[in-house]
């Protein structure tokens, strides 16, 4: 079974995001990369913690200085 990605859109759609999957769950993150993909910006996370743990990409995509949305790939 495939794992679908999780898409987060606005201020609020990250802070529920945070809310449900961080506060709480002394999650770390650790950057091990970044890169561009046209307008987007791609992360690369290693979590640790309570909840979810392993590596992901988030992809933000970005409206002048502000997140647009995010995406948390599998």
């Amino acid at each position: 079974m495939t794992a679908s990605a999780s898409k987060f859109h606005g201020h609020e759609g990250v802070a529920s995001w945070d809310r449900t999957d961080n506060i709480g769950r002394n999650t770390r993150f650790e950057a091990t990369g970044t890169r561009r993909d046209g307008s987007s910006y791609v992360v690369t996370l290693v979590v640790t913690g309570d909840g979810f743990t392993g590596t992901s990409d988030i992809v933000f995509d970005v409206d002048g200085d502000r997140i647009r949305s995010m995406v948390i790939s599998p």
